[in-house]
């Protein structure tokens, strides 16, 4: 009988003795279970987020760029005097190029992935321009001459020196643009205090307003003049001339941006080959960059167009 009780005793100990190890085995088993589930969502969650990194980068990156890019290719058409469209395509590029690289390292320094721009288009115009402050005669100090034949312009401003002007309205500075069959012309002179604009065509009546300024800022593609306004070249047909009367009693500084190359600028007009003013010169207007962005699970590609100087 007692024999029997121990043998029972025995049986019940073991018996739990499998049921603890037993535990013991599911416990591991789940705690197994639950690291290979957290490894697998770790694994899909930087997955995840990679392309949504890499995404907020292309966006950051095209944003910069096409708040950017204006001023840069503005820079390059402002800094130096180019003798031939290839020169100021060459300054272009290489300067679009330089700033994409720039850019493409400052991502590379938070994640594996490049960038890279490349200037796809470009549309070039001649540019005229004064910078040395004098008055507005030509490069042979002729008072009388002609700017551009068969013209468009797309940018024109003047800042001109109150100082610097006629009294009388008869031997005014002035802008003539003329088709052959209509012109319209803006003439600048003093009057005390101040600076006369006025503005006469074979399409409009004559206009004048009065700008109290020592230095006045005419935009004349864009018609403005302190605080008056006219249009532009009114009544005057395409391929115009553009032509300056009086130019000595005048002085300060000119801008004239032309759409394209083909209008001509007359021999001895404009000085080349020196520093002197005024000279002709060409700039980029109108360009497309390509924006390209990779990584390794990612390749995006976009064109951001820019044009510059619109009327």
């Amino acid at each position: 009988m007692v024999a029997d009780a121990e043998r029972r005793g025995l049986r019940g100990d073991d018996r739990g003795q499998l049921i603890l190890v037993g535990a013991v085995v599911i416990a591991i088993a789940l705690v197994g279970v639950v690291v290979v589930l957290n490894s697998v969502l770790y694994a899909e969650n930087v997955a995840n987020r990679e392309p949504i990194s890499a995404t907020q980068d292309v966006r950051d990156a095209q944003t910069l760029v096409r708040e950017d890019v204006g001023s840069l290719v503005r820079r390059v058409n402002d800094d130096a005097r180019y003798d031939s469209p290839s020169a100021v395509r060459t300054a272009v590029n290489g300067s679009v190029a330089e700033y994409g690289t720039l850019i493409g390292l400052r991502i590379a320094r938070r994640s594996p992935a490049s960038l890279n721009l490349s200037v796809t288009d470009e549309t070039v115009g001649t540019g005229i321009e004064q910078d040395s402050g004098g008055n507005f005669s030509d490069a042979g100090d002729g008072s009388n001459w002609t700017v551009a034949r068969n013209a468009d312009v797309r940018r024109y401003v003047a800042t001109v020196n109150r100082s610097s002007l006629s009294t009388d309205p008869d031997t005014a500075f002035a802008v003539t643009t003329t088709d052959g069959a209509a012109d319209w012309t803006l003439s600048v002179y003093r009057n005390g205090t101040n600076v006369v604009v006025r503005t006469n065509g074979s399409a409009t009546p004559t206009a004048s307003c009065p700008v109290a300024a020592e230095r006045v800022r005419i935009d004349l593609r864009n018609g403005s003049a302190g605080g008056c306004s006219f249009t532009f070249a009114d009544g005057v047909g395409d391929g115009y001339d553009v032509e300056y009367r009086n130019g000595v009693n005048a002085s300060g500084n000119y801008s004239i941006v032309l759409n394209g190359t083909d209008a001509t600028i007359p021999s001895g007009a404009v000085h080349t080959g020196s520093s002197a003013s005024p000279y002709r010169t060409y700039v980029v207007y109108d360009f497309a960059v390509r924006l390209t962005y990779a990584t390794p699970g990612l390749t995006y590609g976009t064109r951001i167009h820019t044009t510059l100087y619109e009327p």
